[in-house]
């Protein structure tokens, strides 16, 4: 459904010279691909893991005013195997990070083992702990092999506010031991935590308690739009103290679809059980997906 949004000529004179910034902090490029011999900024730093990008790049981006990239670029004939963690940064609302694939290293929507992978076996793949993240465009594979806590992506910011951003993923857990595809944590006491996850396509949590979604934390907001989470034992599940928001979601062939509290402006779900929260949600519906491989 397209919507269209007209805006009067002094409406949108005041919006061009009021939203854009006077000073933006420098991007600060590094690449990570297979081979940096082959890396397209001949002057950036390069690593071949994401993992040896964060050790060799963390530092207090608001003090240097800089915005770190991680560029995932090229070619992938072998996965990345060491699972990440982001902590040791300094970020705040402008001062954030952003880890993305791009041209070669980037899937098109669908699992492709010649693009840019991280796959892991008994662990956490990514715990970010920074309250400034940007994931864009990764696939992630979990291989474990026995009944465990951990999660695709781990989201839990160390201190408030923060926001994190998650998009255009594939996350998949080929065992059936897995905690999550997807988990926003928390921390106790009360936080002003947003979390916006859109594009991300999430299967295989098929544990007693696996979940493609799980927004477990609490004094969360959750803008969760647009992903596709299937063959999970739940499909999204939010908590009761957090404000979620759901919308154009499809949750297929899960045991529960929808598990939770949802804010009710979540709407256009679709469900295969009669879970999906919205006004204008499709319940009990079947999903044909070109390949479910």
């Amino acid at each position: 459904m397209k919507k269209t949004f007209l805006l009067s000529s002094f409406a949108l004179l005041l919006y061009i010279f009021s939203a854009v910034p006077a000073f933006a902090a420098t991007e600060s490029i590094a690449i990570v691909r297979e081979n940096c011999a082959l890396k397209s900024i001949p002057t950036a730093n390069c690593y071949t893991s994401l993992s040896a990008w964060e050790a060799g790049e963390h530092r207090d981006l608001v003090a240097s005013d800089e915005i770190a990239i991680a560029q995932i670029e090229g070619p992938w004939a072998n996965p990345d195997t060491t699972p990440v963690v982001i902590d040791g940064w300094k970020t705040d609302a402008t001062h954030y990070i952003k880890i993305y694939t791009t041209g070669a290293a980037r899937h098109s929507g669908k699992w492709d083992d010649t693009k840019y992978r991280l796959e892991v076996g008994h662990t956490t793949a990514i715990k970010s702990m920074e309250e400034y993240v940007r994931i864009d465009g990764l696939q992630i594979s979990m291989n474990l092999n026995y009944q465990s806590s951990k999660v695709g992506l781990l989201i839990i910011p160390q201190s408030t506010p923060a926001e994190v951003r998650v998009s255009n993923n594939i996350i998949k857990e080929i065992t059936n031991y897995a905690l999550a595809g997807i988990d926003a944590h928390y921390l106790t006491g009360s936080q002003l935590w947003t979390l916006k996850a859109w594009n991300n396509i999430v299967y295989g949590f098929g544990s007693s308690n696996g979940r493609g979604i799980y927004l477990s934390g609490d004094n969360w907001t959750n803008y969760v739009y647009n992903n596709t989470v299937y063959d999970n034992t739940t499909g999204i599940e939010a908590s009761s103290l957090s404000t979620t928001i759901l919308k154009n979601n499809i949750s297929s062939n899960n045991t529960t679809d929808y598990v939770g509290t949802f804010n009710s402006s979540s709407d256009y779900n679709t469900s295969s059980d009669a879970t999906a929260p919205g006004t204008n949600s499709k319940i009990n519906q079947t999903v044909s997906f070109i390949s479910k491989t």
